[in-house]
C-alpha cells in the first residue's frame, strides 16, 4: 500500500512539474506576451538554432519541434 505521508507530496510534485512545463510551451507559443523570455515561435527556432549550430538548419528547426512535444 502507498502511505498517505507520500501521496500528496508527490502529487504536489507532479502537478508542480506539468505546470512548469506547459509554462515554457505557452512562452514558445506567445502567450506570456513580448516580456518573456522568447516572446513568440520564430524566436524560440533562432535561439534553438544558435544552440544547434553544429546540426544543419532543417534539424536545428526539427530539434525546437521536438524540445517542445
Amino acid at each position: 500500500m502507498t502511505d498517505q505521508k507520500v501521496l500528496f507530496p508527490q502529487l504536489f510534485l507532479r502537478f508542480a512539474i506539468a505546470v512548469t512545463m506547459l509554462s515554457a510551451v505557452a512562452d514558445r507559443f506567445g502567450f506570456w506576451g513580448e516580456n518573456s523570455v522568447w516572446g513568440n515561435w520564430g524566436n524560440f527556432e533562432k535561439y534553438t538554432k544558435q544552440l544547434t549550430f553544429f546540426l544543419p538548419e532543417i534539424l536545428s528547426t526539427f530539434s525546437a519541434y521536438t524540445a517542445t512535444f
